[in-house]
């Protein structure tokens, strides 16, 4: 049978290594050098310093280089990563997630998107020609002229063209066979959203004929006549022309008008200033009814 040494102990002759045997293992004090240690099959010890592990190891810190580190979950690091660990160029990913990206730190040329839902663009942040699709509905107003057709004025004492652009910077009023069933003469008013204007007029009207001439002043309006012609058996016809002051409501009159073949010409000069933005123009007699004649007025915006 092979031989057996039995002993609870080794003591080193000198140093402090020992070994002591027990019922439930091996107790080994002192440096201990093996060229492979191996605990089960989890763990090897090599004599170049390599640790193997086949399970979990666990420990209150971990100290060295990381370089061959792999797999490490994303969730399990913490702290500020360099920007030098970042390379140059990132690979390509999805930025669907991200919010609040600095519109400093976009580059490149946007894809095409649609502004359908977009609202409230200031009109100084539009560029470029648009060539079809727009549709009018206010506040992006024509430029140009504007022409009402002419029509008849009827059997009243007056008329007045509402809904004139608050932007008409020129009126053009148009007047032929223009008649009153009475001793009354026409003239023209204008008004803001607060109405029709009576007072404030500078006026003057005068007119020419082979051997008289004549000035009067009105305050309460823009006469196309002088007074004194006002009668049913007369017949009017010319032309007002109303200038607004640049960026003021302020606006000038000139009328040429004529009465039958020519045989007398007048001509008004007037001032009005408007509390507001021009809306409405009239066209009235001072008493009695228009019976004849037809009128058209013209804007101009810009």
């Amino acid at each position: 049978m092979a031989s057996e040494i039995r002993v609870d102990k080794i003591n080193s002759l000198s140093g402090v290594g020992t070994v002591t045997l027990s019922p439930t293992g091996v107790d080994i004090s002192g440096i201990t050098t093996v060229q492979t240690l191996k605990v089960g099959t989890g763990l090897t010890a090599s004599e170049d310093g390599d640790i193997f592990f086949t399970g979990v190891c666990t420990a209150t810190t971990f100290a060295g280089s990381g370089a061959n580190l792999t797999a490490l979950p994303a969730a399990n690091l913490t702290g500020t990563i360099a920007d030098a660990r970042f390379p140059a160029t990132l690979p390509a990913a999805s930025a669907a997630n991200l919010t609040n990206v600095p519109a400093a730190n976009l580059t490149g040329t946007l894809p095409a998107l649609s502004a359908a839902s977009l609202t409230s663009i200031p009109a100084a942040n539009i560029v470029g020609v648009c060539t079809s699709g727009l549709t009018k509905t206010g506040g992006f107003g024509p430029t140009g002229w504007t022409h009402v057709n002419s029509a008849a004025i009827g059997s009243v004492n007056s008329y007045t063209w509402t809904s004139i652009p608050t932007d008409t910077q020129h009126i053009i009023i148009y007047f032929d066979s223009l008649s009153a069933d009475g001793s009354y003469y026409p003239s023209i008013q204008i008004g803001d959203s607060g109405g029709i204007e009576t007072t404030g007029y500078e006026s003057a009207v005068g007119y020419l004929e082979t051997n008289h001439h004549y000035l009067s002043a009105y305050t309460s309006r823009v006469p196309l006549v002088r007074d004194n012609y006002g009668t049913a058996a007369q017949v009017f016809k010319g032309v007002v022309n109303c200038w607004r002051q640049p960026n003021t409501n302020k606006w000038h009159f000139r009328v040429h008008s004529g009465r039958a073949s020519n045989e007398t010409l007048f001509f008004t000069n007037a001032y009005k200033e408007l509390s507001g933005d021009i809306t409405q123009v009239k066209i009235l007699l001072n008493g009695g009814s228009f019976d004849g004649g037809n009128i058209a007025l013209s804007y101009y915006q810009d």
